[in-house]
C-alpha cells in the first residue's frame, strides 16, 4: 500500500496562480507622528485581528528608500486609518450613526461612530467591550495639521475619558 503519492503539477496553473499578496496603504497614528506603509489583507478583518492583539506586520519605505516589512505592536498604535473594505463583511450588523468627538493626544479625533441601537453616544467610546472603535468620515487634527480618511480604526486605551 503506497501513503504517499506524488502530486502532478497542475496544468491550467498560470501565473495568476503565483500573483503577489494584495496589500492595502494604511496610516499608522502613533505618539510620536505619523507611519505610513503597507499591509497584507487577510482573510480576517484588521479591527478583528487588532482586537486580538495581533501585532501590525507592516511594508514600510524607510528614509533611504529601502523597503522592510516591520511588526508594529497595536498597543502603541493610537489609530489605524485603513482604505474601506471592498466587499461587505458578514459580520456587519444594522447600526445607528453619531457623529462624536474623541481626545487620544496628541489627536483629536472626528467622524462616525457605528453604534448598537439604544447607545447613548456620549458614553459608547467609554463602555464598549472592544479595544478598537471604527470611526468613519474622519478628520483626524495634529498640531497644525488635518488628515482626513475613510475609515479608522481608534485605539480606546488612548482616548481621554472624560
Amino acid at each position: 500500500m503506497r501513503f504517499l503519492r506524488r502530486r502532478e503539477p497542475d496544468r491550467d496553473a498560470g501565473p495568476e496562480d503565483l500573483r503577489e499578496p494584495q496589500l492595502d496603504a494604511v496610516a499608522i497614528f502613533r505618539a510620536d507622528g505619523v507611519v505610513e506603509g503597507s499591509i497584507q489583507r487577510g482573510e480576517s478583518r484588521l479591527s478583528d485581528d487588532l482586537n486580538a492583539g495581533v501585532a501590525l506586520q507592516v511594508w514600510l519605505v524607510g528614509a533611504d528608500g529601502n523597503r522592510e516589512w516591520q511588526f508594529l505592536l497595536a498597543d502603541d498604535a493610537i489609530a489605524v486609518a485603513v482604505p474601506p473594505h471592498p466587499d461587505p463583511s458578514p459580520k456587519r450588523m444594522a447600526r445607528r450613526r453619531h457623529v462624536l468627538e474623541l481626545k487620544a493626544p496628541p489627536y483629536l479625533i472626528s467622524g462616525t461612530v457605528h453604534m448598537p441601537p439604544g447607545a447613548d453616544p456620549a458614553r459608547y467610546a467609554r463602555s464598549t467591550p472592544h479595544r478598537w472603535l471604527a470611526v468613519t468620515n474622519a478628520a483626524i487634527g495634529f498640531a497644525d495639521d488635518t488628515f482626513e480618511v475613510d475609515v479608522l480604526l481608534l485605539n480606546l486605551d488612548h482616548v481621554v475619558r472624560s
